[in-house]
């Protein structure tokens, strides 16, 4: 005999069968089956046909095996001479449990439809054998609650399970509770019942500053589908209040403020999920009214970023000092309540690095969105000019080698400069001066120098001496035009641009001359030349 659990095909083990034969014209009790592990089936041995009325004989599953159902019976005879053996098969349905879900509603008790939950195995759901019909962790069922706020599930196999809401009905909030069951032979049909109660959005308006409750503020509400679309006003406690808010996105903006107060037009939004309202069962929020918002931005005009240490102050428009304060640059300077109107922002210092803005003037409107006033501050950097020569071919007879300089360009604002400097070796400094090379070196500083990206840079023509090469730093492009030669005009030799945007680390233009030598002339006789001053 050959016992099978009916959908894994599996040999139970477990089972009685009891064979009967047939004598007196009744059925009795003969033998029953043993159980062969080795071959995984029930085995009776011996049966002769003389032991039965015409070798008739009937078995019998007189027991089920654990957790199985059902009945077995089935004649057989013994007709034939010589030895027989007879094979039969017998199947066995697993036994299986039900589970009832009840859904309400908390305060009202009235069923709820649309809820949905997961059956998930707590741990894995075999066969007696040990056959895994659903692994830990796994989805056994998904039951959604009907009109009468009911679920059912049959067919559940014995095991334990969590049995947890994914879906709460819309407009309420999801229940968080999961539960733990056991489906066996002792509790083969479960019942559960899980509350919701429905989400709550409060709307409050006040005054800002004092929190006065503010009634009869109109208040538009809508959702992004369509599906809710009403404009209501706030109660003697400044509120409005909404239940059941069903799933989506939902928007609310001030339409209409009470008397003397300034209308707050935002648009503002929130999200109901799961029937929660921004991850919250319950939802409340303070919308305020009262005077102007500003803030005041200091930053930098090349880069955006704000900078502190520049002493403002903002003034009306009959020059009273309304607010000074000094920026920081971590946020901007923030003002509350501000009389609509016209006022003018004033730079009295900048900040170290920095030239002073010129005044800005603007217009505080009657809005409650925050306004912003942006100054700028264009960065001032410093140059450097280096003239390098040769000391042996200074003559001091000729007096101390001189050089003068311009720089012209615009500033990122457009604007024009010209800058004009000199520099003078002096018999002293290039003693000191002199390097191993030979060559000497003086420097000019221009400072103040306002952000730009292309300054030009200008060795005016010097007597005796040519221009013959210009460095710089990396922020510094030299072009050469011409060939250096003595009488040259250096404008003519080389084109040397300055980039004095990005705050740059240092920024130095080196010119190095060489003299005209006179060594097929001599200096023996000395000539007074007389100029005349008008």
């Amino acid at each position: 005999m050959k016992k099978m659990d009916t959908e894994t095909k599996e040999a139970l083990s477990g089972a009685e069968f009891t064979v009967y034969r047939w004598k007196n014209n009744t059925w009795s009790e003969f033998k029953k089956m043993n159980w062969v592990k080795k071959t995984g089936s029930y085995l009776l041995e011996g049966i002769r046909d003389t032991d039965s009325e015409n070798g008739k004989f009937r078995v019998v599953e007189t027991k089920n095996p654990a957790g199985y159902a059902g009945s077995w019976e089935q004649e057989f005879s013994i007709d034939k001479e010589g030895m027989q053996t007879i094979h039969l098969e017998a199947e066995n349905t697993r036994k299986t449990g039900s589970l009832k879900i009840k859904k309400t509603e908390e305060n009202s008790g009235k069923a709820l439809s649309g809820a949905t939950y997961q059956v998930i195995a707590s741990g894995a759901i075999t066969t007696v054998n040990g056959t895994v019909l659903f692994p830990d962790q796994a989805v056994a069922a998904v039951l959604k609650t009907d009109e009468n706020g009911e679920a059912f599930k049959n067919g559940l196999e014995y095991g334990t399970y969590l049995v947890r809401e994914t879906a709460a009905p819309n407009g309420y909030v999801l229940d968080p509770t999961e539960k733990k069951i056991t489906i066996g032979e002792q509790n083969a049909q479960i019942t559960l019942t899980f509350t919701n109660w429905k989400n709550r959005f409060v709307l409050q308006k006040v005054s800002q500053g004092d929190g006065k409750v503010l009634q009869g503020a109109a208040f538009h509400i809508w959702t992004k589908d369509g599906s809710f679309d009403e404009t209501k006003k706030t109660d003697a406690n400044g509120k409005i209040e909404l239940t059941g808010l069903l799933d989506g996105v939902w928007y609310y903006q001030e339409t209409a403020s009470p008397e003397g107060y300034l209308l707050d037009s935002t648009c503002r939004e929130f999200v109901v999920e799961n029937g929660k309202i921004d991850g919250k069962s319950e939802l409340s929020v303070a919308v305020e009214n009262d005077g102007t918002h500003l803030t005041i931005e200091k930053i930098d005009a090349e880069s955006g970023k704000r900078i502190s240490g520049a002493k403002l102050v903002l003034k009306d428009m009959d020059g009273n000092r309304v607010d000074s304060w000094i920026s920081g640059g971590s946020g901007p300077h923030e003002l509350e309540k501000l009389k609509p109107g016209s006022y003018v922002l004033v730079e009295e210092a900048a900040p170290d690095g920095y030239l002073a803005a010129e005044p800005v003037s603007f217009v505080l409107e009657a809005k409650q969105e925050v306004q912003t006033v942006t100054m700028k501050d264009l960065a001032c950097e410093t140059l450097t000019i280096t003239k390098k020569i040769k000391a042996d071919e200074i003559t001091w007879a000729h007096g101390n080698p001189t050089f003068l300089f311009s720089v012209k360009g615009k500033d990122l604002y457009g604007k024009e400069h010209t800058y004009q400097c000199y520099l003078t070796f002096t018999k002293t400094q290039v003693e000191k001066t002199t390097d191993q090379d030979g060559y000497t070196e003086q420097s000019v500083q221009i400072r103040g120098i306002p952000a730009g990206n292309d300054y030009r840079v200008q060795e005016k023509k010097v007597l005796r001496y040519s221009l013959m090469q210009v460095t710089g730093t990396k922020n510094v492009t030299v072009k050469k035009l011409e060939e250096p030669a003595y009488g040259k005009d250096p404008a003519r030799v080389f084109s040397v641009s300055v980039n004095l945007c990005g705050h740059p680390k240092e920024s130095e233009v080196v010119f190095e001359n060489q003299k005209y030598r006179w060594d097929d002339y001599g200096h023996n006789s000395i000539v007074k030349n007389r100029i005349p001053v008008e």
